[in-house]
């Protein structure tokens, strides 16, 4: 929040006002009881949480971590800590993703603040940004479906496109999915990956600036073959969609391996777990392909599916100023991230009138049973 990077009232603004309020400083004062992890893991990254107040938490959900602070906090401008761990409780009672139920009910008091959503519409209720008990008692008609849930549990972009009025630009999401809470007008490099994700915007099999901004970031990227000076955030030159490529691919990687991506581990130490996991004599190169070869077919199954480059932009709001308390901060520039976009895909090998792998990109990968599926794509 300090530097303006917290997403606040549906991505409007980077600072917000009540942070201190709900900050993992505050959670650890006033609401932590323990910290509980898988087994064996150093990491400890799950908090747990209790309240008797107004909001009744119970320690056996968890409780809230970063993304959902943000998503149920800042987002909806809500700054009551104990509404936020009782919203994230909610969530994981009910099977919830908690950036998405966030981002739609921030979506829903952006448009009720701007006139585009009726009291009519909300069943009497006045989601405004800052209201807590609107917002935990829309995640609880989200998972019953009741009354505006009804249309929020189709998240924002279905959500939108059922009422109209323009409220689809508001609805802040990439093929359907909604933003999590690290603001691409901060990071640009991320912007390229949540623009061509196969899975809408995720953040997690992404590439993120901020690794490559000092002398060691920029070395980590040795071991991949690719060799950089550190390189400034808030810029577009023409490393980052190379970078971008290779980390993406390392990212998919490691979610088919199946490890935390909060351990530290470098190339050569995957090739080490796989290797002592299955016995199988696996080299660095064939481990990559394994994450490229994920990407591939998943964007090839897109594309099947009637999804083309057109869906692979970036949300008007992110052309938009950041505010920052009143200021006007960093934006996307877009003819720049559409150059970006595109050599992105000259270097996952996509064809750019598809959006799929090109016939020699799949047989590179080995995937020759896959080329009659383009060709009906193609045909």
């Amino acid at each position: 929040d300090e530097v303006g990077r917290l997403p606040t009232r549906n991505f409007q603004e980077g600072k917000f006002e009540g942070a201190e309020k709900i900050a993992g400083t505050t959670m650890t004062e006033q609401l932590l009881v323990d910290r509980d992890t898988c087994h064996a893991c150093p990491i400890a990254c799950k908090r747990v949480v209790k309240s008797d107040g107004e909001y009744k938490v119970d320690p056996v959900y968890g409780g809230p971590e970063y993304e959902s602070l943000a998503s149920l906090g800042s987002i909806c401008g809500v700054d009551n800590l104990e509404a936020v761990a009782y919203a994230n409780q909610l969530c994981n009672a009910y099977g919830l993703d908690t950036i998405s139920a966030g981002v739609t009910i921030g979506w829903a008091m952006e448009c009720f603040e701007r006139g585009l959503l009726t009291a009519e519409e909300t069943g009497g209720l006045e989601p405004r940004f800052g209201g807590h008990e609107v917002m935990t008692q829309l995640v609880e008609q989200i998972a019953r479906r009741d009354g505006l849930g009804d249309l929020l549990a189709e998240g924002s972009l279905r959500a939108a496109r059922k009422i109209g009025r323009d409220t689809e630009r508001y609805a802040v999401q990439a093929k359907g999915q909604e933003f999590p809470m690290h603001d691409p007008r901060w990071q640009f490099g991320l912007g390229i990956g949540y623009a061509t994700s196969p899975t809408g915007a995720d953040h997690m099999h992404n590439f993120h600036d901020s690794g490559v901004e000092s002398e060691s970031g920029a070395a980590r990227m040795k071991p991949f073959g690719v060799f950089t000076e550190p390189l400034e955030r808030t810029t577009l030159p023409a490393e980052k969609p190379v970078l971008a490529a290779t980390v993406i691919r390392a990212q998919v990687m490691n979610n088919c391996v199946g490890v935390c991506m909060f351990l530290p581990y470098r190339l050569s130490n995957f090739r080490q777990i796989v290797s002592s996991v299955t016995g199988w004599d696996v080299t660095d190169l064939e481990l990559l392909r394994v994450g490229e070869r994920a990407l591939a077919l998943a964007r090839l199954y897109n594309a099947r599916e009637g999804l083309t480059p057109a869906d692979d932009t970036h949300h008007p709001r992110f052309t938009e100023p950041l505010m920052l308390a009143g200021k006007e901060g960093a934006s996307i520039p877009q003819e720049q991230m559409q150059e970006a976009v595109d050599l992105y895909y000259e270097l996952q090998g996509w064809d750019k009138e598809t959006g799929a792998p090109t016939r020699a990109k799949l047989l590179e990968l080995s995937l020759d049973w896959a080329v009659n599926v383009l060709d009906e794509i193609t045909s």
